[in-house]
């Protein structure tokens, strides 16, 4: 089956450190996402530099218009690198071995965020309709998060 790809790019002027624990911090997600519920629902050993931080190997659902998806982290490098899979919910049906990547570089004006989505069809062409719906979707959680931890 065909491999897939996506990119969204935003630029924050909130230092490396406020966007990464925005980002690494399941509470925080309701704030500036589109969804309108995010809860940890599978906790892991806790990151041992931050209480506060999820840990790699928990689990979040996460709810839009009702709809549910459950996502697990896989690794977490502070203060650059978020990698999560997605477990389950409505594009289960229509992708498989999806990794997703936020990567955060510091930079002189504050911090750019590159979120990236990689994974295979499950049938012939499933990945471009997850491509189509989903890139506008992962825009809007990448500008929400530059904006509000701007407001930090």
């Amino acid at each position: 089956m065909a491999k897939r790809e996506l990119l969204v790019e935003a630029q924050s002027s909130a230092p490396i450190g406020t966007v990464f624990k925005l980002l690494a911090t399941t509470p925080t997600w309701s704030n500036w996402t589109p969804f309108s519920s995010v809860e940890r629902v599978a906790d892991s050993t806790m990151n041992p530099k931050s209480e506060d931080f999820d840990a790699v190997g928990s689990v979040k659902e996460l709810t839009f218009m009702g709809l549910k998806s459950r996502e697990k982290l896989i690794s977490l490098t502070e203060p650059n690198e978020f990698v999560y899979t997605y477990l389950s919910g409505g594009f289960a049906k229509l992708l498989k071995n999806h990794r997703g990547v936020v990567s955060l570089s510091s930079q002189e004006n504050g911090t750019y965020i590159k979120w990236e989505g990689f994974f295979e069809d499950r049938f012939a062409g499933s990945g471009l309709i997850v491509k189509a719906l989903v890139t506008p979707f992962i825009k809007k959680c990448a500008n929400g998060l530059a904006r509000y931890a701007e407001k930090i």
